[in-house]
């Protein structure tokens, strides 16, 4: 056995240990036995995923069950890589769905990991979508259009049917200005015939969320 000096003896790993104290004269207490079990593990959790409107702000704060003085290291990060934050909390503002990790390492070098998912809801679609336009009109009118496209990345596809079902016009993959023309109103190289057709648009917002529009547009000459 090992005598040691002092109120405080650190470093012992778990197990059963026989403690006395002896004085200076060299008098010895009793024996008393004691017992040092395991430490709890470290844990960390960030609470359940979480569904967000597009830019809506964020926190997300780890949980732990040790005390903030025993941490050694925080590290954050998402499917992008680390996000450089050194606190149990971390704030941003959804833009497109992603998955958010903590790692914590304490003193002893024992570490804890959680991550949640976060969800970003589609945003609204706030564009205008004409239903009636004439080629030979001299106005705005003369062209089936979207206006109001700045929540739009890309037009990924445009389909035009007429009341037979038949496919009158399509094009693909296009970067929508704010008037962006979705078609002038023919069919090949010819004037399309006068009546309602049918739309479907396929679109991608700028946060990577899609969107299929459809409607029906009343072509005029």
């Amino acid at each position: 056995s090992e005598i040691q000096d002092g109120k405080e003896i650190e470093g012992l790993s778990p197990g059963a240990y026989e403690v006395y104290i002896q004085d200076s004269n060299g008098c010895s207490s009793e024996v008393q036995n004691i017992q040092i079990g395991e430490p709890d593990p470290i844990s960390v959790s960030l609470g359940n995923d979480q569904q967000l409107n597009f830019e809506d702000a964020f926190t997300i704060e780890a949980l732990i069950n040790i005390l903030i003085s025993d941490v050694g290291d925080i590290t954050w990060s998402d499917l992008n890589g680390i996000l450089g934050v050194e606190d149990l909390v971390y704030s941003s503002i959804a833009t497109e769905d992603n998955t958010i990790a903590v790692e914590i390492e304490d003193i002893n070098g024992c570490i804890a990991i959680d991550e949640i998912n976060i969800r970003v809801e589609e945003q609204d679609v706030e564009i205008y979508i004409s239903n009636i336009f004439s080629p030979f009109s001299q106005d705005r009118n003369a062209s089936f259009t979207i206006q109001n496209t700045a929540s739009i990345e890309r037009i990924n596809a445009v389909y035009i049917y007429d009341r037979w079902g038949n496919l009158v016009y399509t094009q693909e993959n296009v970067i929508p200005e704010e008037s962006f023309e979705v078609w002038n109103g023919n069919f090949g190289d010819a004037p399309a015939e006068q009546g309602v057709y049918v739309y479907l648009i396929e679109l991608m917002h700028e946060n990577g969320n899609e969107a299929i529009l459809v409607g029906d547009v009343t072509l005029v000459r």
